[in-house]
């Protein structure tokens, strides 16, 4: 996996010296697999990485990541950042880069799946307890837009 894309010496750092160290190659597989250019994975991996180094410098534990977190991180970090090196500060990229990562996270059981999830399905915002609760996607309107098998 490390062949298939080339990561700078800081960015492999930071992603194997911290909580990520047993993740990031399944992020890098993720990516890739979506078909992510070799330069979009090499910046989501630098976002991912900053989150790392931010998690070390606090002493965050994996179990820790969710939503919240990651909004601390973009909402009260990014924007005073002061970590060493160019790091990517640009909230909509870091947040996409951290939004996969919960994917990746949670899809290998390393997280829980958040009790208040929320997806995006043709361009609407549901909220996945309730739909479930009410047995398929509701839009804004009120309508199931599919059935979900519980």
């Amino acid at each position: 996996m490390d062949n298939d894309v080339v990561l700078l010496q800081r960015t492999r750092a930071w992603l194997t010296g911290g909580v990520l160290e047993s993740s990031y190659q399944a992020y890098l597989k993720y990516l890739i697999g979506r078909g992510y250019s070799s330069w979009s994975v090499r910046k989501y991996s630098c976002s991912v990485a900053h989150f790392a180094y931010w998690l070390r410098k606090r002493r965050a534990k994996l179990s820790q990541i969710d939503e919240a977190l990651i909004r601390y991180f973009l909402d009260e970090h990014l924007p005073q950042c002061d970590c060493p090196l160019r790091t990517p500060r640009s909230r909509h990229h870091v947040e996409y880069a951290l939004n996969n990562l919960l994917v990746v996270l949670r899809q290998r059981g390393d997280i829980p799946i958040s009790a208040k999830i929320k997806i995006h399905h043709c361009g609407t915002l549901i909220d996945l307890p309730t739909a479930k609760r009410d047995g398929g996607w509701r839009s804004s309107t009120g309508r199931v837009t599919r059935n979900f098998s519980a």
